[in-house]
């Protein structure tokens, strides 16, 4: 029986040592023996010679065996540019967005039958040495001397001055409110397409005590001093400030400082308030039942709490909340940018408020004592809480911590804020109508109110609801807020 040689395939690092050992004037023989294949190979390298060189150049995979001479080559440079921008902006990318960004430029450079399939995508990452790892937290650089001098020098005299209940903390963050998961990097056609991500975006001020019981309202910094959806609201869900660039200021951080001090000072209250050493914190403002303590400057993702799952499982919960808000709307087809055009500020003030009051005193409590503030001795039997989540069905758990770590990265002030350098400096009185969006309706009438409340009840009946007392609290409010506007008037 005649012997047959095993094909075998040499990576692309094999065939240039191969040119390397032909430059030496080894003979072919030689080094087909050397590798294994058969002198054929060897000569058809040598042929390829150039060709081969110039993919090495390129520093694509040096381990990859074959390549494929396709049309969707230019899908997949245009891709990689298309990355390597996003990632520079130190943006979240997941696989479905690739794919759907593949197509869209498959579509644009007229590559026909092109699939944007998950081993078309999986052979594009090998190509481009690309590996994709779950951002949770965002990295910061820390110093260990300040880090280690403060908890032993300084949080013991906190704690030993003021209660739990009375210390408290604060932390920003960035919100791209209207983020639709397949739909945050938008293609840009234009030097100023990409502020456009930007441009959806507020700032979110929270804030709680140590016990986790007492989360003050959040804080919500937007863009504009009177957006459309607000017409009608006599009292938003959150406090509201502004300024052209969405982002904290010291007015604002001021200001606030103030209205808590009042708050502690009417209830006849000390307190000690924790929070960033950043740009826009400053001291210049008097307290009198308000104490300020500033975090490490270097050392804050150890020792700011709400670093450890707070912030974290506040975004995740207004993502899930934003999605069932979209879906239960428009229903499962079209999760585009459409379907986000047509949530409001006001919508997203409402989300905000509801998903502050969600993250549980067990999440606050951990991150305190995951910053040190608690003696872990004492609370080593106590197990991380878990958080309770809706994930859309049509995401996987992967994609969706993608989805809540979007907008991790962009700065809260005008300190390191390169992305803005660009943009006029332009102050927003009212926000503009947008025409794809409904005209905004004034408000309902008690009669229509009741009416609705009539369409909830039939569907909590249809549904199985065991109690009604919430749907009852509700009926309620609504017809003692129609008697104090009757009384109101009357008074006028």
């Amino acid at each position: 029986m005649a012997y047959q040689r095993k094909l075998k395939t040499l990576s692309l690092a094999q065939r240039v040592e191969v040119i390397e050992l032909l430059d030496q004037r080894l003979t072919q023989e030689c080094i087909s023996k050397k590798f294994g294949v058969g002198q054929a190979v060897i000569s058809r390298i040598k042929r390829d010679k150039e060709i081969i060189l110039e993919y090495w150049r390129k520093n694509k995979n040096p381990n990859r065996k074959r390549k494929r001479q396709c049309s969707s080559e230019e899908v997949g440079e245009a891709l990689f540019q298309w990355f390597s921008h996003v990632k520079n902006l130190k943006l979240s990318v997941n696989g479905s967005m690739l794919k759907e960004k593949a197509l869209q430029f498959a579509k644009e450079l007229n590559v026909s039958n092109f699939t944007a399939s998950n081993g078309w995508l999986e052979r594009w990452k090998t190509r481009n040495n690309i590996k994709f790892k779950v951002h949770h937290v965002e990295k910061q650089n820390t110093d260990s001397v300040p880090n280690d001098k403060w908890l032993v020098e300084i949080l013991p005299t906190i704690l030993k001055e003021y209660k739990p209940l009375d210390i408290f903390n604060v932390d920003e963050t960035v919100l791209c409110w209207k983020a639709m998961p397949n739909k945050i990097f938008a293609p840009r056609n234009s030097d100023t397409s990409s502020y456009k991500f930007l441009n959806e975006r507020v700032t979110v001020i929270l804030s709680a005590n140590m016990n986790g019981l007492e989360e003050l309202q959040p804080l919500v910094i937007g863009k504009c001093q009177i957006p459309q959806s607000f017409k009608y609201v006599k009292h938003l869900p959150v406090a509201y400030e502004f300024n052209c660039y969405a982002w904290m200021t010291s007015t604002i951080w001021e200001e606030w400082l103030k209205k808590i001090d009042c708050q502690m000072r009417n209830k006849n209250r000390k307190i000690v308030l924790l929070c960033d050493n950043c740009h826009s914190h400053t001291n210049n403002v008097h307290l009198t039942n308000m104490k300020l303590v500033f975090l490490p400057k270097n050392a804050t993702s150890i020792i700011q709490p709400f670093s450890h799952g707070v912030i974290a499982t506040f975004k995740s919960q207004y993502r899930s909340k934003l999605l069932q808000h979209v879906l239960s709307r428009e229903g499962l087809e079209g999760m585009s940018e459409e379907l986000s055009n047509k949530i409001s500020l006001l919508d997203a003030l409402h989300l905000v408020r509801e998903s502050w009051s969600n993250v549980t005193s067990e999440i606050i409590l951990h991150g305190f004592r995951k910053a040190g503030f608690i003696n872990q001795s004492f609370d080593n039997d106590i197990p991380e809480p878990e958080i309770d989540v809706c994930i859309p069905s049509m995401m996987t758990k992967e994609e969706f911590e993608v989805y809540i770590c979007i907008d991790n990265n962009l700065p809260i002030d005008d300190e390191n804020a390169p992305f803005f350098q660009n943009i006029p400096y332009v102050q927003i009185k009212e926000e503009p109508i947008n025409d794809t969006e409904e005209t905004l309706m004034p408000p309902p009438s008690l009669f229509q109110a009741m009416k609705s409340m009539d369409t909830v009840r039939s569907y909590l009946e249809a549904h199985g609801c065991k109690t009604y007392n919430n749907f009852y609290k509700l009926q309620n409010e609504i017809l003692q807020l129609n008697k104090q506007r009757i009384c109101s008037e009357n008074t006028h």
